[in-house]
């Protein structure tokens, strides 16, 4: 059976992510009860992180170790990738040594050639293009305390970078409506954008607001973007996420943000009042980042079950960010 790869939603039908979906709930459920599943016992993974990453590397790496499998860790600095090998011979390296790849890069390009000339799957962990596993959680995040996503109204608000483009894929794929409001020059990119039927841009953050279900923003300076964060705060402000804001859409809203969570960089400046206001919790008990994490490394993919057709079902692999929700941590033994 060939490889299959994760570069985008789009790889895959909207039957198999809703079916990703279900298994990473089952698995969250699992690791909750205590039980131990590792279908991928001799297995390895490369985890390779060319842009710097916290929540990505570790919520990947323990998915991977409570699975059974082994990760090996490749940045730039510790690789030959720091000294310009070519990304074809890469992949022919990993194909001979590793099971699996998640890979963390600029340019979707790079990403797509590993994928071309590798003969294992591979899955993307970030571009400047897309993000799919982070939506993968965040639709996760949304069904496990809303139900159902489709037909409901998601608002997304900020750069029109790499979470709107998989923002604009998810609306396609789950049939939610999307609004988008975004500074002129931070447009998303015009053929994503037209190719996603059930999303449009409006004018301004209160229009994309109003009567949402779901409000999601971005960081304003993402990696990057390094040396502009003072000229993209000024530009950015006007799509900042407040409590002023969140009061225009539906009153059970949910609202999603990408960590890491800080004030310089933050679309969210009063983001433990925003929390305690929408589930009812103290500042100080709120969670941040669960259930998307345990989301993430509860069903890394089902690339290894197409490669392997002898091993269990699996189900994907799913995002890391800061949901302003409740649930369950990877390594707690909570809920």
């Amino acid at each position: 059976m060939s490889k299959r790869d994760f570069l985008s939603l789009l790889d895959f039908s909207k039957d198999e992510l809703g079916s990703l979906i279900e298994r990473a709930k089952t698995f969250r459920k699992m690791h909750a009860r205590g039980e131990v599943y590792q279908p991928l016992v001799g297995r390895t993974a490369a985890v390779i992180m060319q842009l710097s990453s916290t929540r990505t590397r570790l919520a990947f790496e323990a998915g991977l170790a409570q699975l059974g499998a082994h990760a090996v860790f490749l940045s730039t600095k510790d690789s030959q990738m720091g000294r310009g090998e070519p990304i074809e011979d890469l992949a022919r390296v990993l194909s001979e040594m590793v099971d699996i790849v998640m890979i963390r890069t600029l340019e979707q390009s790079d990403m797509q050639t590993l994928a071309d000339y590798a003969s294992i799957p591979v899955i993307n962990a970030m571009s400047s293009l897309l993000h799919p596993c982070q939506l993968l959680a965040d639709v996760q995040t949304f069904e496990e305390l809303r139900g159902s996503i489709k037909g409901k109204r998601v608002a997304f608000l900020g750069d029109g970078y790499n979470m709107c483009h998989s923002y604009i894929n998810a609306s396609t794929q789950w049939d939610f409506e999307l609004r988008i409001a975004c500074p002129d020059a931070h447009q998303p990119n015009a053929e994503i954008l037209a190719s996603g039927h059930n999303a449009q841009r409006v004018q301004t953050a209160s229009e994309a607001v109003a009567a949402a279900d779901l409000v999601v923003t971005d960081v304003w300076s993402s990696m990057g973007h390094e040396g502009q964060e003072a000229q993209r705060r000024e530009i950015f402000e006007p799509y900042q996420v407040h409590e002023a804001l969140l009061d225009q859409a539906k009153s059970d809203v949910l609202s999603c943000t990408v960590c890491p969570h800080t004030v310089a960089r933050k679309s969210v400046p009063h983001y433990s009042m925003i929390r305690a206001r929408l589930y009812g919790k103290k500042p100080a008990t709120a969670c941040t980042a669960k259930r998307r994490w345990s989301s993430f490394y509860s069903s890394v993919t089902t690339a290894p079950t197409q490669h392997y057709p002898s091993q269990p079902e699996l189900g994907s692999p799913l995002g890391h960010s800061c949901p302003t929700t409740a649930g369950g941590f990877p390594r707690a033994s909570g809920q």
